[in-house]
């Protein structure tokens, strides 16, 4: 059975980096392909997501190959939705208008609240330079 990894937001395969190794069969899925709906799963799979990619494992998880899920740091939403706690569509917007004004300083605080120690957070941002600030928003939006 094949492994299907998902990054996170602003992250992308090597988010999975030292997992990967350990698994013989897996092959990797950019979130922002899965948005656009662009992608085919192998017939039997299992998903393993970090963050917005293990929400979105959650969802494609309706699809008969799917077989099982790995969840790591992941939500069912982002936003907050009626008596469920999230947050609110205004501090979307902010971080939407952040990441215009200074793209490089959100990121880098949005990974530090992560938990990103400095050891790892210049390649978290090299990686985060790989998106388009179109597919950064359109992540959040989905989130």
């Amino acid at each position: 059975m094949k492994t299907v990894f998902i990054g996170g937001w602003a992250t992308g395969e090597d988010v999975w980096r030292s997992v990967v190794p350990m698994v013989e069969n897996c092959s990797y899925l950019p979130w922002q392909r899965v948005l656009t709906g662009n992608y085919v799963l192998p017939d039997r799979c299992i998903l393993a997501g970090w963050s917005l990619g293990g929400q979105l494992a959650m969802e494609m998880s309706r699809y008969p190959q799917v077989r099982g899920l790995v969840l790591v740091s992941s939500m069912s939403c982002l936003a907050k939705k009626g008596t469920r706690p999230g947050v609110e569509p205004e501090k979307l917007q902010e971080i939407e208008t952040m990441l215009a004004r200074s793209r490089r300083g959100y990121l880098r605080r949005f990974f530090r609240e992560c938990g990103a120690g400095n050891h790892i957070l210049e390649d978290l941002l090299g990686g985060a330079g790989d998106f388009t600030g179109e597919e950064l928003v359109s992540g959040l939006r989905h989130m």
